[in-house]
């Protein structure tokens, strides 16, 4: 039914249809009309065609549920949080670029790859969202809310990463530095959304059981380097 009502659009004279006559020479022949009305016409028709996917109420998490990396664990803990607060959820367990740094499955009965979902929290670096978009079926980012959870250590973010933001509606950043990283190149809303952090049960050592002083200020630095630094 859709392909039908389309159709007609193609068929047009140019000068009623002010996207085609930029396609068209000002005297095609025959040939040069079918050729270029079908480099426009069979991507869109095949894009027309595809059959409606089903759609599940909820949180999809896609990122490297199964990597041994930075993003990897900061998703597997996202998971845990949402889980820990009883909204419905599924796992797309993207892989691209981290075949040789596999841990194996992570709560696999949660995984889908086949459900839109309503909103999409897409944990990845910048510049690996088009991969993720290309990657994955398009049915299921099109028509849902996509957030991108990421991080960055400069104070600014690479104007190149602009374009490839293109089809994220909102990003979550751990702290106020970061968030600021990224208001040059995105204009939507960027939401400061701490880290999520297991810390077991207690009791908890003290600092004398762990030889540190009482009056001096301690902090943690970690490093992935398998990362990429600047």
């Amino acid at each position: 039914m859709v392909v039908s009502k389309v159709a007609p659009v193609f068929k047009a004279a140019p000068e009623r249809n002010s996207a085609a006559s930029k396609l068209l020479p000002s005297n095609p022949s025959r040939l040069a009309l079918r050729t270029r009305l079908g480099r426009v016409w069979r991507p869109l028709e095949r894009r027309l065609r595809q059959p409606w996917i089903g759609r599940r109420t909820g949180l999809l998490l896609i990122g490297y549920a199964e990597g041994n990396l930075g993003l990897g664990q900061a998703f597997r803990s996202n998971v845990q949080a949402v889980e820990l607060s009883g909204l419905p959820f599924g796992i797309y367990p993207f892989g691209r670029g981290v075949e040789t740094r596999r841990l194996g499955s992570f709560k696999p009965d949660r995984y889908d790859q086949t459900h839109a979902y309503d909103v999409n929290i897409i944990q990845v670096a910048p510049d690996q969202v088009p991969t993720v978009l290309q990657t994955i079926d398009p049915r299921i980012t099109r028509r849902s809310y996509n957030i991108l959870s990421t991080f960055w250590e400069l104070p600014k973010a690479p104007q190149a990463w602009r374009p490839m933001l293109a089809g994220i509606q909102e990003i979550w950043v751990p702290n106020a530095f970061v968030a600021n990283a990224f208001r040059e190149i995105f204009p939507g809303p960027i939401t400061v959304v701490r880290h999520a952090v297991d810390v077991g049960e207690g009791p908890y050592p003290t600092r004398d059981a762990l030889g540190m002083e009482s009056d001096k200020f301690y902090f943690i630095f970690t490093f992935d380097y398998f990362s990429s630094p600047h």
